[in-house]
């Protein structure tokens, strides 16, 4: 009998047993659904595989797909991304739950007062902008700090040998074609008056030129800095007024070719072209070139250098590629769509009164009378005067006859 009670103990407990495991097998698990997305064994924590959208705004979970044509976005309060039906709502917009709620300035508490900048407090007003950039100073292993202060005191001081004086030059004319020593010579009225002072003396005139001419020469800083020294003071012969006086009867090839090479270089600077005209100075020019002389030691290079000043300052670039537009400007007075020189932001305005003819006839016989003597020489500096000159008599020639005349 307690065998039997036993064994009926034993068969109930089987048949609840496979009850269980019948029920289990029949009811799919979340994880084995097609239609549920579930990262945990809770079933509450499961979620459409496709979005089911309502009326209202749910949250969409990053692994669900979302049928198209619905309204999504961003709540910026929880960071999650919701979406609903696209439905249009009667009578404006749909109610939020946010509002408007009107504050009186009474009601405002400021916790963060405005705080002055840096450079406020310190009452210091910063630089002027500046399109030239910042200038670099030398790192100081170049040891070219050291060679630019003695070689200013060198011509600054009174007791300098000329020989001293001429090894002093050299130096800086080494330095200014670099940005930063170009300014740092322009910059200092002293430096620049005692350039402009040598520039009188024969014997350290084409040097004084040269270092002056290399500090501005394409360098926009220097040069504004140079040409400062001389509007400040309006009864001071202007820097342009002196370079030309100085051209005027010289006799040393030479310094002229310094002082015109220095000439080109002011002229790109304010008003200096317009005064270039006003003071007559294409026939001071004309005089330079006719000069008697040639060879080594002549005035080959001179005339080169002059026709260069005319074709960067007085011809444009159209001018010198081609002839052909019927829209190109007048060689003098800048009417048309170009601009004169080289420097495309400054246009040249001329005495529109002067006729082309006029003033360009006299530069037309003197350019063919020095290329029908000048036979090209091995010597470079010739050479290249030869070729300059050339150049711009092709040029010439061209825009006159374009003016309906001729050389």
């Amino acid at each position: 009998m307690w065998l039997n009670i036993r064994f009926n103990v034993y068969t109930l407990c089987l048949a609840i047993l496979l009850f269980l495991a019948g029920s289990r097998a029949s009811t799919p698990s979340p994880r084995e659904s097609a239609d549920l997305i579930c990262h945990t064994s809770q079933q509450s924590d499961c979620y459409p595989r496709i979005f089911q959208p309502t009326t209202s705004f749910q949250r969409v979970h990053d692994d669900q797909d979302l049928p198209p044509g619905l309204h999504i976005r961003m709540n910026l309060e929880t960071g999650l991304k919701e979406a609903r039906l696209n439905v249009p709502f009667s009578g404006g917009e749909p109610e939020t739950e946010l509002a408007a709620v009107p504050v009186s300035d009474e009601d405002v508490v400021d916790n963060y007062p405005l705080r002055k900048s840096p450079v406020e407090q310190s009452g210091k007003t910063p630089p002027a902008y500046s399109n030239e950039g910042k200038i670099q100073q030398p790192p100081a292993t170049s040891g070219e700090s050291e060679i630019f202060t003695a070689s200013i005191s060198t011509i600054l001081s009174p007791i300098s040998s000329a020989e001293v004086m001429e090894a002093a030059l050299d130096k800086l004319e080494d330095l200014a074609h670099e940005i930063y020593w170009g300014v740092e010579i322009a910059k200092d009225e002293a430096t620049v008056g005692k350039l402009v002072s040598l520039m009188e003396d024969n014997t350290s005139a084409a040097k004084a030129a040269l270092v002056l001419g290399s500090a501005v020469q394409n360098n926009a800083v220097a040069l504004t800095a140079t040409l400062s020294h001389f509007d400040a003071d309006p009864g001071r012969e202007g820097l342009l007024q002196m370079v030309l006086r100085r051209l005027h009867g010289n006799d040393d090839p030479k310094l002229s070719e310094r002082l015109l090479y220095l000439l080109s270089a002011i002229m790109r600077g304010g008003s200096q072209r317009q005064q270039f005209v006003q003071f007559s100075a294409l026939e001071t020019l004309l005089d330079v070139f006719k000069a008697e002389g040639t060879g080594k030691d002549g005035y080959d290079g001179v005339r080169g250098r002059v026709a260069l000043l005319l074709m960067d300052n007085f011809f444009t670039h159209q001018m010198r590629e081609s002839h052909t537009a019927e829209d190109e400007p007048s060689l003098l007075t800048g009417e048309g769509p170009y601009i004169m020189g080289d420097l495309e932001t400054e246009q040249m305005i001329l005495d529109s009164s002067i006729k082309t003819d006029e003033v360009f006839q006299p530069w037309c016989r003197a350019f063919a009378i020095a290329l029908g003597k000048w036979e090209k020489q091995s010597i470079p500096n010739e050479a290249i005067g030869y070729a300059r000159v050339d150049e711009a008599y092709k040029v010439m020639k061209k825009e006159l006859s374009r003016q309906g005349t001729s050389c």
